[in-house]
């Protein structure tokens, strides 16, 4: 059985390499294995955005936002059309608990594709951070309504959109954090000790 050709990522067939290999060490959770091979690909390729991108992502989990924050601004500028730079930067923001500044890449995201995978969802999580419930409650109903809007089509590549479940607990937060939920509306199952 032949093996499914790489998309390429670089002409550089080194950096091509370490780029694939970062994104196969990701969810193996080998991000230390391949941060120094992955900065290695940036300073070879400084204008290449997915460098930028996938050095960040490896940065992430090591905790070390700010520097992510950091690779995610660099492909911003170099490929300011690409909705994916924007969420990246929105989640390093998130992780340096900075969710006004979040709401910056999310809504250039939005700009850029009002029904991009989960960005309504990140919004309404940015605005329950800031203690705006109300406008939470209105980014959660989108996200539902792209959700639903979705369902039975193709996936798309890309982050998943947010599931249901993790819209509703969310939702439900924001309207306790309002006083509960609309009268004539039962609010999620509540859990009661046995």
């Amino acid at each position: 059985m032949a093996k499914k050709a790489e998309t390429r990522l670089s002409e550089n067939d080194e950096v091509n390499r370490i780029l694939h290999e970062g994104i196969k060490a990701n969810p193996e959770g080998r991000h230390a294995e391949v941060l120094e091979p992955l900065k290695r690909a940036v300073g070879l390729e400084p204008e290449n955005p997915v460098t930028h991108m996938i050095y960040g992502q490896t940065l992430l989990p090591l905790g070390r936002p700010a520097e992510a924050l950091e690779a995610f601004g660099r492909a911003a500028v170099l490929r300011p059309e690409l909705p994916q730079v924007h969420e990246f930067r929105a989640m390093a923001l998130f992780h340096l608990s900075r969710f006004e500044d979040a709401l910056l890449p999310l809504g250039r995201l939005l700009e850029i594709n009002a029904e991009y995978p989960r960005a309504q969802f990140n919004v309404g999580l940015a605005l329950a951070h800031l203690g705006r419930h109300a406008e939470a409650l209105a980014a959660y109903d989108r996200a539902a309504a792209q959700a639903r809007a979705v369902r039975g089509l193709p996936v798309v590549p890309g982050p998943e959109h947010p599931s249901e479940e993790d819209i509703a607990f969310h939702r439900s937060v924001s309207e306790l954090a309002l006083g509960g939920p609309p009268a004539g509306r039962a609010g999620p199952a509540r859990w009661t000790p046995p």
